[in-house]
């Protein structure tokens, strides 16, 4: 099975983030893919910005996992700057930043793709990254949109628009035919 790059930033490079892209990394290598190509597709950024071998502080044991060498020797500071820098198919917030998914950050992911993946994971919705109604304006309604904790359904376009859940549920095993 051929499976296109995806490359997706993650805000939050917390024990939550590394293990959700750990999971994903095992769905990737399940499909086929080494490990280490698997990897390569994870962007995390924290606090400092991106995490990179060279940022110049001390990584904590588990971001390491995820640190890049492939930066340039730059060191990008914002979400702004990463996007810009990776161009993502998919944002991931597990920052418990409210609003840390900014107009520009999520303008930009709908200018990259067509139907940008835009994921604000972080419980309560007190500390969400984004709202769903902000995602479906900001994207002209072509957003894939999963939350951490619910939000009620938007109007949008004339049309309701519901929004996913990407959290609390049991993920059937995946079989893949060759």
């Amino acid at each position: 099975m051929h499976l296109p790059a995806l490359p997706s930033v993650f805000l939050g490079a917390g024990s939550a983030a590394v293990g959700v892209a750990k999971q994903l990394i095992s769905f990737f290598v399940r499909a086929g893919v080494s490990e280490e190509e698997a990897r390569r597709r994870f962007w995390l950024v924290d606090t400092k910005g991106l995490v990179t071998d060279d940022r110049g502080d001390r990584l904590a044991e588990h971001k390491k996992f995820f640190s890049r060498d492939d930066n340039a020797g730059r060191q990008l500071k914002t979400l702004q700057e990463v996007v810009d820098f990776v161009e993502p198919t998919a944002l991931i917030g597990l920052s418990t930043t409210r609003g840390a998914f900014d107009e520009t950050v999520v303008r930009k992911m709908a200018s990259l793709n067509e139907r940008p993946i835009v994921f604000p994971l972080s419980n309560p919705l007190s500390k969400c990254e984004l709202t769903f109604e902000d995602a479906l304006e900001w994207t002209d309604g072509k957003v894939i949109f999963a939350s951490g904790s619910p939000f009620s359904p938007e109007e949008y376009a004339g049309r309701k628009h519901y929004a996913g859940q990407g959290n609390n549920m049991c993920v059937p095993r995946l079989q893949f035919r060759t």
